[in-house]
């Protein structure tokens, strides 16, 4: 069995990393002449080092001033190099192995192995001691990162797996945290279903995407599963929020705080990263939207939710009859030098055109930007969009986003009706931005209130079961005649109902005390004013 795992993980702050993701030029010359100075130093360092671990250390603060948004302090700078240089260079250390991303090593009586990872959300230096124990040189290794760690401005995670169970805790001035804590936000939607936790401090920390298949229960309680799998054993829920086509029933099943529609939910994800976007385009599975902000509060907005045609379900349907995963399906596309003009913008009659395509023998690739083509102008058309009257900064988001011949199609199309090169911004987290947003709502509502999440938790989840009944009172209060009534889907915990989704308010007081019935909707209209009357507010 092996011994302790250490795992240090930097956020990033998305704003930020998305400001550098989309940046090359314009940095301030007096922080570029400090970053020259010290990848200056830094490479000075690994060229006289004869310690594999400090060239690791080292070219992990290269990595850093380099690849990502992170700036770094003097003082943290010089206590990173202290570290390196007055305790990493001076150990007797026998290198194992040399590999790619890791460096196994002895030091002291302990075998440990080394390795870092720097993406696009975060970054992390993860330690793992083969061999038992908490002292010695390895000890006092992990000491030192933890003093650094801990008096570092940016926020970070020291996670610690031991024995299987898996501990986080944040980063503070006077040592570490005993919990994480965190927001939950749900998207059910037609084709997927998406789990989003937010920290405190609006870091995403983990996301789950998983399919809905027409199983609205099973992919919650799947979702929430493989969140809880994911996330340390001491993360406290303080919030759940819920959106999505069947988010109502997500809110009964979870017991949520606060259900929002997938246009606030997708805005407030996107304004957290983008602040001075003004449209927001979303492709989804099954269904698109177009959303227009006007000074961080969403103004208007349209939504296609019957016709397939602009949307992912339309390429997947095409990307499987060719054989091509939408991986493949997208790298094809970009190779292309020409496109081809479907004619058709109904999703239902494109395998004719394909065939017709094909028999003609165009190339694959430019088969696919065809139809990257088609979903782009489907996607423009069915919405309605004014090309010419579209204002920047543009998001493009949804499972689609992530295919670059619609983006590439996409803003050829728009630049070509403005008579200028018009870019697209991507968000961070672009798959699951329902859920994300609808993570930073509740998180602002619980500060605000103050309120304790009435979460039921998945172990309650887990044993709710469906059941369809018709509705038995005696009097109906919509006069329905006995051959009329309602179908009621009760959820039932053993042999309580928790919830009876389509049921009216008469029938719900028989399964809630007035009481709980009254807080309800009390809840329920609090949340209404709170969110819809102060747009601003959310999203500020």
């Amino acid at each position: 069995m092996k011994g302790k795992k250490i795992y240090y993980r930097f956020p990033y702050n998305l704003l930020k990393a998305l400001e550098n993701q989309n940046s090359s030029t314009g940095q301030d010359p007096e922080k570029n002449s400090s970053k020259e100075g010290l990848l200056a130093s830094i490479n000075d360092g690994i060229s006289n080092s004869n310690q594999k671990l400090s060239v690791a250390f080292l070219d992990i603060l290269k990595k850093v001033l380099t690849d990502t948004h992170v700036t770094m302090s003097d003082d943290e700078y010089n206590k990173w190099h202290s570290f390196i240089m007055d305790f990493v260079e001076k150990q007797e250390i026998e290198y194992l192995e040399d590999g790619e991303e890791s460096l196994r090593f002895r030091i002291g009586e302990d075998i440990l192995c080394f390795t870092n990872e720097i993406n696009k959300t975060s970054m992390s230096i993860v330690i793992e001691r083969e061999t038992p124990g908490d002292n010695g040189v390895a000890g006092n290794l992990i000491s030192r990162l933890d003093s650094i760690i801990k008096d570092m401005d940016m926020i970070a995670y020291k996670y610690v797996s031991d024995n299987g169970t898996v501990q986080a805790f944040l980063n503070e001035k006077t040592g570490f945290s005993s919990e994480m804590k965190g927001y939950l936000g749900v998207d059910v939607g037609s084709v997927s279903t998406n789990v989003v936790f937010v920290d405190e401090n609006q870091h995403v920390i983990e996301t789950v995407y998983t399919y809905t298949r027409g199983r609205v229960l099973d992919a919650l309680k799947n979702g929430l599963k493989e969140m809880m799998t994911k996330l340390p054993a001491n993360a406290v829920v303080m919030g759940v929020g819920v959106t999505g086509s069947s988010g109502e029933l997500a809110k009964s099943i979870l017991n949520a705080d606060i259900y929002k529609t997938e246009i606030y939910s997708h805005a407030a994800a996107t304004i957290h990263q983008i602040p001075d976007v003004r449209t927001i385009l979303e492709i989804g599975g099954q269904d698109s939207k177009v959303i227009y902000i006007n000074n961080g509060i969403p103004e208007k907005s349209k939504m296609n939710e019957w016709c397939g045609a602009g949307t992912g379900a339309m390429l997947d349907a095409q990307a499987n009859r060719l054989g091509l995963t939408i991986q493949e399906f997208s790298e094809l596309a970009v190779k292309a030098k020409k496109s081809i003009d479907f004619r058709t913008r109904c999703g239902v009659f494109m395998d004719s055109c394909m065939i017709d395509a094909q028999a003609k023998g165009y190339p694959i690739e430019v088969i696919i930007r065809g139809l990257c083509n088609a979903c782009a102008h489907n996607f423009i058309s069915t919405l309605g969009i004014n090309r010419k009257t579209i204002e920047e900064p543009i998001a493009f988001q949804g499972g689609v986003s992530a295919n670059k011949g619609v983006r590439r199609e996409l803003e050829d199309y728009i630049s070509e009706a403005r008579d200028k090169k018009v870019n697209l911004v991507v968000p961070l987290h672009h798959d699951v931005m329902g859920a994300f947003g609808m993570a930073l709502i509740v998180g602002k509502l619980h500060k605000k209130t103050g309120k304790q999440t009435s979460f039921r938790g998945l172990d309650e989840v887990e044993k709710i079961m469906p059941e369809v009944t018709e509705c038995a009172r005696k009097e109906c209060p919509k006069n329905l005649g006995k051959d009329r009534r309602c179908d009621i889907v009760r959820l039932r915990i053993g042999g309580n109902t928790i919830a009876a989704i389509g049921a009216c308010d008469e029938y719900t007081v028989e399964i809630l005390s007035d009481k709980d019935a009254a807080t309800r909707k009390e809840t329920s209209a609090a949340d209404s004013r709170e969110y819809t009357g102060s747009s601003a507010r959310m999203m500020e």
